[in-house]
């Protein structure tokens, strides 16, 4: 995802150097404004005026303060993908990364509690952070492990991690967040919510411009900013186009779906259990007390797909076999 992503430069990675970290409790699980953000937390960066990236996991806030401009409309701190992808490693541990600078990660209880960086390595400053948040478990990386954690994070990115920095902006009355809450296919779901944001964000724009017609004849020297506006929606409108063009030439999730289910007869104990598509890829597992080849060959006659390979079978001890199917989708002109 982040390989088309940035293709399309829909998406800026700020490097860790570039952020600071702040964690905070939360005494109930809130929905912050900027406004109010900017009020309660403010205090806490060290930049005069800077952006604000946040992101809530349960009762617990984490806040990066930035200076740099983006012009993106995903923006996600590098500190936080390498959390994501260490925080399932260790429950609590300092991670010590020594590369050009020396980066330090501290989780505890699965949250990411401090993220700072150092010019060069100091033990003391370690040690007063793993006694400041009782840690005992150290882990050092060095520059090639972490450039490996790094692309693995950048691989493993999936959509509910860039809804949830906010960095999309919704107008509650598109319901566009029950949509998010409902979206299972990792792709498939940032293309349709994208698309959806756009085309609802153009509409309230038409309604705003025919509202204007009538002041914009009269001051039309304050109408600088709605035309900067309207440029800037109507290039987003543009990279989603191209974007959906090029890249979204595969069957709809929702028609895969219906061609799986056909797959089951009623007689027959054996269902699903899981469904993962990612542009022309898809993985599905099935419980059953049939063969594998026997769900292979009904699989392979479904027009939309080109290949269908058995991944693996498990059978766990009084339970039917557990089946998982690596399937490549035929583009639209292929079917």
């Amino acid at each position: 995802m982040y390989r088309i992503l940035s293709k399309y430069n829909l998406i800026t990675i700020l490097p860790f150097q570039d952020t600071y970290f702040h964690a905070s409790a939360l005494h109930k699980n809130i929905k912050l404004s900027n406004d109010l953000l900017r009020l309660n937390y403010l205090k806490h960066s060290p930049f005069t005026n800077p952006n604000i990236i946040t992101f809530t996991q349960e009762k617990s806030l984490m806040i990066w303060f930035y200076k740099q401009e983006v012009n993106t409309t995903i923006v996600i701190p590098e500190s936080y993908l390498l959390f994501k992808e260490l925080k399932d490693t260790h429950t609590n541990a300092i991670y010590v990364i020594h590369d050009e600078i020396v980066k330090v990660l501290i989780i505890k209880e699965s949250r990411l509690v401090s993220a700072f960086t150092l010019a060069v390595l100091d033990e003391s400053a370690i040690a007063i952070s793993m006694d400041e948040f009782q840690i005992s478990k150290r882990v050092d990386m060095d520059s090639s492990e972490y450039a490996k954690l790094k692309t693995n994070a950048l691989a493993s990115l999936r959509f509910k991690d860039l809804y949830q920095f906010n960095q999309l902006d919704l107008d509650k009355k598109t319901l566009l967040n029950r949509f998010v809450d409902y979206a299972s296919y990792p792709l498939a779901g940032l293309i349709a919510f994208a698309i959806l944001v756009s085309y609802a964000q153009e509409s309230v724009l038409n309604a705003e411009i025919e509202n204007l017609k009538e002041s914009y004849e009269i001051e039309k020297s304050k109408n600088t900013e709605v035309k900067e506006y309207i440029k800037e929606h109507n290039a987003n409108v543009k990279k989603w186009k191209g974007f959906v063009s090029k890249e979204l030439v595969y069957v709809g999730p929702i028609v895969l779906l219906e061609s799986l289910y056909g797959i089951f007869k009623e007689e027959e104990n054996a269902h699903l259990v899981d469904v993962t598509i990612n542009a022309n890829k898809m993985s599905i597992k099935l419980t059953t007390d049939k063969s594998p080849v026997v769900f292979l060959n009904r699989l392979n006659e479904i027009k939309y797909f080109s290949s269908v390979i058995i991944q693996n079978t498990y059978k766990p001890r009084d339970s039917m076999k557990i089946i998982t199917y690596d399937i490549e989708i035929k583009t639209l002109k292929d079917v």
